[in-house]
């Protein structure tokens, strides 16, 4: 095509899910970046329009990388099927296959004096990660230590709370239990009073009553002599 001159041209893409992770993860990638642009709620215009930058850019970016390497661009293509792959292993990985410019990856294993798999910059970062990561798990551990103390301290409080609320209880029954006592003992001296009462009332009455038997006893015995010694009979 010469300057000035433009042409239209569209280009429909083949994607098979049933057959190729990469596949099924670009169409789950494409429908939820259309899915999310409709959310945005613009006109159909505007739409169109996101859209079609959108598949320019991405054709785009993957004709570079196929014009700079037809190896480069299907390596970068299939690795879409990886979740959890980032920039930092993705270009690890192109470095190691000699897909990107630079010194073979075996060369610079020999050169910085590790075995192929970190650059000295990736243990140096690596040594930092662990010391956070082993200061993090020691401030942890020092922290979990302190929170058993409380816990302990809380557990002997409960403890001894609950052997006093048993010995209050215990004092109460008892309390209550002297004072009924005291109440049987009171009521066992008043009820005892009268019937102490009752029994010399009726002893004196007994022994006046034979003192008066006796008395009319010996009345006639005496009037009896009387008239013998007077000579009736």
């Amino acid at each position: 095509m010469h300057k000035g001159q433009g042409k239209k041209l569209n280009l429909s893409l083949y994607l098979n899910p049933q057959h190729s992770r990469s596949d099924e993860r670009a169409v789950e990638a494409l429908q939820e970046w259309y899915l999310a642009l409709r959310r945005e709620g613009g006109s159909r215009d505007d739409i169109s329009m996101t859209m079609r930058s959108f598949h320019r850019s991405v054709y785009l970016a993957g004709l570079q990388l196929y014009l700079l390497d037809p190896r480069l661009c299907h390596h970068v293509a299939e690795s879409i099927s990886r979740e959890q792959l980032g920039v930092e292993e993705l270009f690890a990985e192109l470095q190691q296959c000699n897909l990107l410019p630079g010194e073979p990856a075996a060369t610079s294993a020999l050169e910085s004096g590790t075995d192929g798999s970190f650059s000295p910059q990736q243990l140096e970062q690596l040594q930092l990660l662990l010391g956070h990561q082993l200061a993090a798990q020691e401030s942890q551990r020092e922290l979990t230590g302190m929170g058993e103390l409380p816990e302990s301290v809380t557990a002997l409080l409960t403890s001894q709370q609950q052997m006093l609320a048993g010995l209050q209880q215990e004092l109460t029954r008892l309390r209550n239990l002297a004072e009924q006592q005291s109440t049987q003992l009171q009521q066992l001296r008043v009820s005892a009073r009268p019937v102490a009462a009752a029994t010399t009332v009726e002893t004196a009455k007994g022994s006046s009553t034979e003192v008066v038997d006796l008395s009319d006893l010996a009345l006639p015995s005496e009037k009896m002599q009387k008239v013998r010694q007077k000579g009736i009979f």
